[in-house]
């Protein structure tokens, strides 16, 4: 899955951040999840199954906030990959995504919010006190 593409404004401090829920093997090189933010087609990796001990699988988890400060002023959407590798030890449910969207800037009145898988990306940026 793949959000839309958005612009990140030029000013203001802007964090993604996601709710997910694995069922999947603990094995690395195995049922292999990543998220990454994509901007003109190169990725970068924020998040892994990596980042996750096994212990925290089949529970509901927030990953982030992740930086997004340096694509200010770019366009970019976030990549969610899954790819079970083989078909081994494929029992369980797979991964589960919820409440993708961007952190407020506090100081500038600045969100980005980018909805869950069937909702429309909302861009709502608001500078004050800049020209």
């Amino acid at each position: 899955y793949k959000t839309a593409t958005v612009a990140i404004p030029a000013y203001g401090d802007f964090a993604a951040s996601f709710s997910y829920w694995l069922d999947v093997e603990a094995v690395a090189g195995r049922d292999l999840f990543n998220v990454e933010v994509v901007v003109d087609g190169t990725p970068t990796k924020i998040f892994s199954k990596d980042d996750v001990i096994a212990t925290e699988y089949k529970q509901w988890r927030q990953a982030g906030p992740f930086s997004l400060n340096a694509y200010k002023g770019k366009t970019i959407s976030i990549h969610f990959t899954f790819d079970s590798v083989d078909d081994n030890d494929n029992d369980g449910e797979g991964v589960y995504i919820d409440d993708v969207f961007s952190e407020l800037d506090e100081f500038h009145n600045s969100a980005i919010i980018i909805r869950d898988y069937f909702q429309d990306i909302i861009i709502n940026h608001k500078y004050e006190g800049l020209e």
